[in-house]
């Protein structure tokens, strides 16, 4: 499955979600008797689609694992939150003593009554003796993936690793990285393993739930938990929105050539959109498309073919930036003899001054 099928994947199975949720949600909310196994069938029809989620995941991650373990279809806000690509097991027993101490709150003179409650305050002694038991089981699952996760990250920097690192060329200069490649690929297999099982641990986690509730138990869990999930997602859906805003304001009271100089096509893009002016001025009276300022450029950072195109078109090799540098000295303070090189066989003069 590619990214894309899987986001519109994705995008269809939460709207199904939505509609299954809503229905259990009215059927829970019956003012008169609540049918249990209609209940039940609800429940187990959001689990089923759940499932179906969790299924594809785990066929994405075969084609894109990193995609899938940085959970890349949420908002970071999201994806802040994450273990091991998706939410750690035992957030489900707190999320289940948590709904029971809330509703003990609010049904606490019933109890009292003795009146029998089918809800999460009524668990019983032998549904919270299950409930630690596999609360403990969780723990020592979580606490091997975890550990298997931790030592892998470290083996990032191993013997094979550094090697590749010190290849020559260094990675840095190369577009060569089978040797990286080959370091990474026993990895990639372990962390996709660890994932597996991570998801796995989490469907096992929801099915024993809710075999241990009783069916209006579960559907009172289940809904909770859809619950917290779309509040979650609602408040980083705003933030990243808040976000967005806040780089398209930051763009508007930019000037156009300071976001020039920066290199970032995207704001540079969205500041043209929005109206400033491409041919603006600064205070010494330079544009954005300033040929001084773009050969000083290219020489520091050791673009050398931009730097040979701009002579060939005709730029000046003795202009001058901002301090008076001209790209010959920003070449010779950057190091850069191939720079220098191609600037004195386009004419460069190599007696000029940087400074008055």
């Amino acid at each position: 499955m590619s990214i894309s099928a899987f986001e519109n994947f994705y995008t269809e199975w939460l709207e199904e979600m939505k509609h299954r949720f809503k229905r259990l949600r009215a059927a829970l909310q019956q003012t008169s008797f609540v049918e249990e196994e209609g209940i039940f069938n609800l429940v187990q029809s959001c689990h089923s689609h759940y499932h179906m989620y969790m299924s594809e995941k785990i066929r994405l991650c075969k084609e894109d694992l990193s995609f899938v373990i940085a959970g890349m279809w949420r908002s970071p806000f999201e994806a802040s939150f994450l273990w091991i690509g998706g939410w750690r097991p035992t957030t489900a027993i707190v999320l289940a003593y948590s709904l029971m101490g809330t509703q003990i709150e609010g049904e606490l003179q019933k109890l009292l009554q003795g009146i029998e409650l089918p809800s999460m305050a009524a668990l019983s002694a032998k549904q919270l003796s299950m409930i630690d038991a596999l609360q403990q089981k969780l723990r020592e699952s979580e606490d091997s993936l975890s550990n298997r996760l931790a030592i892998l990250q470290m083996l990032f920097a191993d013997q094979q690793m550094a090697k590749a690192a010190a290849a020559n060329p260094p990675p840095s200069e190369s577009n060569d990285f089978s040797d990286f490649r080959e370091a990474m690929e026993p990895k990639l297999a372990s962390l996709r393993d660890i994932f597996a099982e991570a998801e796995q641990l989490r469907g096992e986690t929801i099915q024993e739930m809710l075999r241990i509730l009783r069916p209006i138990q579960a559907g009172q869990y289940a809904l909770a938990a859809y619950e917290m999930t779309m509040a979650v997602q609602k408040l980083g859906d705003k933030r990243e929105g808040r976000a967005q805003l806040q780089a398209l304001v930051h763009v508007s009271r930019s000037n156009i050539r300071e976001l020039a100089s920066q290199g970032n096509v995207d704001l540079l893009t969205k500041a043209l959109q929005s109206g400033l002016d491409p041919s603006e001025t600064d205070y010494d009276g330079r544009t954005p498309l300033d040929s001084g300022t773009e050969l000083c450029k290219a020489a520091a950072i050791g673009n050398n073919a931009y730097l040979s195109r701009l002579a060939k078109y005709g730029v000046d090799p003795n202009v001058s930036d901002y301090g008076k540098p001209t790209p010959l000295h920003a070449a010779a303070a950057g190091g850069n003899t191939e720079a220098a090189q191609v600037l004195v066989k386009e004419g460069a003069d190599v007696l000029a001054k940087d400074r008055e």
